[in-house]
């Protein structure tokens, strides 16, 4: 082997060599995070709302992780079919536990009232659920 090979030999290693290290690396962080310091994040649904026909449900769903909570609002139709309208953050309690209330004012309008929250948007402000079109509207109450 001459010079020239024996160097190139020698960089591709070296480059082999420390891929190797930045993959176990990788690996390892993505562990310990996974086993030690990655937060807990649970799933828990805190409240249902069925439409005034009872064909369709507003399911509000508490997420947390490491002291902080959100708040999703997903509409479930009896086919399977859900639709994620709206989520919060920073929700304030008032008289029910989450500070949000799910009040359909008839079959095709649901209300998200709450009192108040660092975040409240409408993801999807209408959708098409089980044949029927659905308006979401927020309703801030002082």
């Amino acid at each position: 082997m001459t010079g020239k090979n024996t160097l190139k030999l020698f960089i591709l290693r070296a480059v082999l060599c420390l891929c190797g290290l930045a993959a176990v690396g990788t690996i390892g962080v993505l562990a310990y995070g996974s086993f030690f310091g990655a937060p807990k994040v649970s799933h828990d649904v805190i409240a249902t709302a069925h439409s005034p026909g009872g064909h369709l449900t507003a399911v509000l769903t508490r997420i947390g992780g490491a002291g902080d909570f959100g708040y999703l609002v997903d509409i479930d139709a009896p086919d399977g079919e859900s639709e994620r309208v709206a989520n919060f953050y920073g929700v304030r309690k008032n008289a029910s536990e989450a500070g949000l209330d799910l009040a359909w004012a008839d079959d095709h309008t649901l209300e998200l009232q709450y009192q108040r929250a660092t975040v409240a948007r409408i993801d999807q402000s209408d959708v098409t659920m089980a044949g029927a079109r659905i308006t979401i509207m927020l309703k801030p109450r002082r």
